[in-house]
C-alpha cells in the first residue's frame, strides 16, 4: 500500500495476488529461439494471473473495471458473474503492429499480432465498454467489436506545481535535455538530436543524454541515431 496517498486507499480492501512463479526467469533467454521461448512464457504467465486475480475478486461486484494489460480478466470473471459490467480503460492498445526494418523480424510480427487478436476475442466479448484517450484507441477498439467511448483527462484548477525556473540556465545560453525510454524509432529521436543542432547553431551550450533500452533488437535505427 505505501505510505502516500492514504486519504485515497483507507478504509478499501485490497488484495495483492502474487504471480504464480518468478517472472525474472522469463528474462535468461537468448537468440530467436530465446526470445520465441519467452514471448511463450510470458503469454502463459499472463493467462495464469488473469485467471487467478477474476478468483480473487469477490463473485457479486456490480462494476468491474480493468485497466490496459488486465483486460484478459474480463472472459475470466464474465464467467464467474455474469451480470457485471465490465470496463476497459485502454491507455494503449494491449498489443500493436508496427512496421519493422527487418523482413522477417516483420513477418514475425505480424503473426504474433494475428494471433494476440485471435487469442484476445473472447475476452473483447466480454467487455461491455471501452474508455479511452483519442480516436486512434477507439477505432482500435471498435474494429474489435468493443463499444468505446473517448474520455478527456481532467484538469485539477486547485493543484499547483511550481515549474523550474530555467531563465538562469537559458541566461547563461546552457541546457540539457534528457530523455528514457526504449528505442524504437516510432520515439523519434533524432527530432531531440535535432534540437540539439538547432540550439547550439543559436549559440546556446546544448546537450543531451538519451537512455534507452534496444529491447526489440533496433540495429538499423540505433546505428542510424549514433550516425546523426
Amino acid at each position: 500500500k505505501g505510505e502516500y496517498f492514504k486519504e485515497l486507499w483507507h478504509g478499501l480492501d485490497i488484495r495483492v495476488v502474487p504471480p504464480p512463479n518468478e517472472p525474472s526467469s522469463l528474462t535468461n533467454q537468448k537468440g530467436f529461439f530465446g526470445w520465441v521461448r519467452r514471448k511463450l512464457g510470458e503469454e502463459r504467465l499472463r493467462g495464469q494471473m488473469a485467471k487467478k486475480i477474476s478468483e480473487t475478486i469477490s463473485p457479486d461486484i456490480d462494476i468491474l473495471n480493468l485497466h490496459d494489460y488486465a483486460y484478459s480478466v474480463a472472459a475470466h470473471y464474465r464467467g464467474r458473474n455474469p451480470n457485471a459490467k465490465i470496463i476497459w480503460t485502454d491507455n494503449d492498445p494491449p498489443f500493436m503492429y508496427l512496421p519493422k526494418d527487418n523482413f522477417f523480424a516483420d513477418v514475425l510480427s505480424r503473426t504474433y499480432n494475428s494471433w494476440k487478436d485471435m487469442r484476445s476475442r473472447r475476452h473483447f466479448r466480454a467487455i461491455d465498454l471501452a474508455l479511452v484517450l483519442d480516436s486512434y484507441n477507439k477505432n482500435w477498439c471498435e474494429e474489435r467489436g468493443i463499444k468505446a467511448i473517448i474520455t478527456r483527462l481532467g484538469v485539477d484548477p486547485k493543484f499547483y506545481l511550481s515549474v523550474k525556473d530555467l531563465r538562469e540556465k537559458f541566461a547563461k545560453k546552457k541546457v540539457r535535455i534528457f530523455s528514457l525510454g526504449s528505442l524504437n524509432k516510432y520515439r523519434r529521436y533524432e527530432d531531440m538530436i535535432l534540437a540539439v543542432k538547432h540550439l547550439r547553431g543559436l549559440g546556446y551550450n546544448a546537450s543531451a543524454m538519451i537512455i534507452a533500452s534496444d529491447m526489440w533488437d533496433e540495429r538499423i535505427y540505433r546505428k542510424k541515431i549514433q550516425g546523426l
